[in-house]
C-alpha cells in the first residue's frame, strides 16, 4: 500500500461506478448500460455500500480481498497440495496482482480466482468423487468465474470435457448409469445458480436489459 501508486483502466472505473449507482439503488442494466457481466459489480457494490467511492478507498478494499481470497485458496488447498507449491503461487497471486493490474477490482481477477478454484477441485479429488460440499465449492467458484467474464465458459468447458474423459477412463469401476447420475448432479449443481440468476433478472424486468447489453 505504501508503495502502490493510483493508475486508471475503464474497465475498473466501469466496475466501480457501477457499483456505487447500484449502491444508490440503480439497477444494472436498466437504468445504466454496461457490456459486461455483473458480479464484479456486485461486488464493488459492497465497499460502497459503506461509503467507499475514490480510487484509493476501492484499492484498499481490493488488496484486503485478493488476500482473503488467496488465504482461503490456501487454506482448501494446503493439505491436498505440496506446501511449496501452493506457498508459491500464493505470493505471485498477491504481489502478481499488485504488480500487473495495480490493485485494481477487475472481473478477469475474480473470474481467475473462480476458475483456478474449480480446477483445483478436479485436480485434487481422486476419483472425481466429489461430496455435497466440493460440489457446491465447484458450483459457487463456476458461477463467479462465467458471472465475471462470459469468456470463462471456455476454460470451464475444457474442465467439464476433461472430467468427462477421467469418468470415462474410470468406467470399468463403476456403472455407466452410475457415472451418468453423478456427472448429472454435478451439472445440475453448476447450472442452477445461473438458472436462479436468470429467474430473479426475469422477475424483476431486467432479463431484456441484460441480454441486450452484456
Amino acid at each position: 500500500l505504501v508503495a502502490s501508486h493510483v493508475r486508471e483502466f475503464a474497465d475498473e472505473t466501469d466496475n466501480l461506478l457501477g457499483g456505487v449507482l447500484i449502491a444508490r439503488g440503480a439497477r444494472l442494466y436498466v437504468d445504466f448500460f454496461s457490456s459486461h457481466m455483473p458480479f464484479a459489480y456486485y461486488l464493488a457494490a459492497l465497499p460502497a455500500y459503506f461509503g467507499m467511492a475514490s480510487l484509493e478507498q476501492f484499492r484498499v478494499f481490493t488488496n484486503a480481498l485478493t488476500i482473503v481470497a488467496t488465504l482461503g485458496v490456501v487454506w482448501g488447498f494446503g493439505r491436498s497440495l505440496p506446501v511449496l507449491v501452493i506457498g508459491v503461487w500464493a505470493v505471485l497471486a498477491v504481489y502478481g496482482h499488485t504488480l500487473q493490474f495495480g490493485e485494481m477490482l477487475t472481473a478477469g481477477t475474480s473470474a481467475g480466482y473462480g476458475i483456478l478454484v474449480a480446477g483445483l477441485l478436479f485436480y485434487t479429488t481422486p476419483g472425481l468423487h466429489f461430496s455435497s460440499r466440493q460440489a457446491f465449492v465447484i458450483s459457487a467458484a463456476i458461477f463467479v468465474a462465467v458471472q465475471s467474464e462470459l469468456v470463462a465458459v471456455f476454460p470451464v468447458a475444457l474442465l467439464g470435457v476433461c472430467y468427462l474423459a477421467t469418468r470415462l477412463q474410470h468406467a470399468s469401476r463403476t456403472s455407466l448409469a452410475t457415472q451418468a447420475r453423478e456427472a448429472a448432479v454435478l451439472l445440475l449443481a453448476v447450472v442452477a445458480p445461473h438458472l436462479l440468476l436468470l429467474i430473479a433478472y426475469w422477475a424483476s424486468g431486467t432479463l431484456g436489459d441484460f441480454v441486450y447489453d452484456a
